[in-house]
């Protein structure tokens, strides 16, 4: 039927194919499309993979950065920003349950004395022997943060004054009764402690009024001769 239509338009073409040639071509084209996209798809499933492994990793740098930018480095405790930013969601929770907050300020007693006879490494090692003491002694849900130094502040949701006292006695215990190994020997060293406490409603935004009310009471701590509890008027 080509060639007479060829023959009638005046045209010449080409011998055609029979149909089992056509056939045959056009199953080898197909079979090498197939081919062609299993690959495509072994390489789409590996970029896949790829990109989940890269997220996964992201994931991982980011909460590390955020723990970092989080914790103090040398105590793993939470460094001051992150203690403002808890106290602050604490207090307001407070305000909103109508309940206690407990707040205790503590301080190693001489710890620039260490720091000036016996150096730096050695006063690091009391401020990560202190840290661990401290979080050993917390409920869960409890907070505990470097404020400074060789200042300590831990947050009690659901405390009042009586109960962020006897938690301040369990860590002024264990601190007093815990030799501490460090570079230069085994020392032992004591803290002293000031707490507050303030309830909801109202307790909203006061978290400055709370830090000095217990900061006050640390002071009085150290002024009658250290190594005690003290709560705040």
């Amino acid at each position: 039927m080509v060639n007479e239509a060829a023959a009638t338009l005046g045209r010449r073409v080409p011998r055609q194919q029979k149909l089992e040639a056509l056939l045959l071509d056009a199953n080898r084209i197909l079979s090498q499309m197939n081919r062609n996209y299993e690959g495509t798809v072994r390489k789409l499933e590996a970029l896949l993979r790829e990109k989940e492994e890269l997220m996964r990793e992201l994931q991982e740098a980011n909460a590390r950065l955020l723990e970092l930018t989080a914790t103090d480095t040398l105590t793993g405790l939470l460094n001051k920003r992150s203690l403002d930013e808890a106290l602050a969601r604490d207090l307001a929770r407070a305000d909103r349950t109508r309940t206690w907050l407990g707040i205790v300020f503590m301080d190693v007693d001489h710890f620039k004395a260490v720091n000036d006879t016996r150096g730096h490494q050695v006063g690091d090692a009391v401020l990560k022997a202190v840290a661990r003491i401290v979080m050993s002694s917390l409920r869960a849900g409890d907070i505990a943060a470097r404020y400074g130094g060789e200042e300590f502040v831990a947050v009690l949701p659901g405390s009042d004054v009586s109960g962020a006292i006897v938690v301040a006695e369990r860590i002024r215990h264990q601190i007093e009764a815990t030799p501490i190994s460090t570079p230069s020997g085994v020392l032992r060293v004591t803290a002293s402690f000031g707490v507050a406490a303030m309830r909801g409603p109202g307790c909203r935004g006061a978290a400055a009024h709370l830090l000095a009310r217990a900061d006050a009471a640390l002071y009085a701590a150290k002024g009658a001769g250290r190594n005690r509890v003290v709560a705040a008027e």
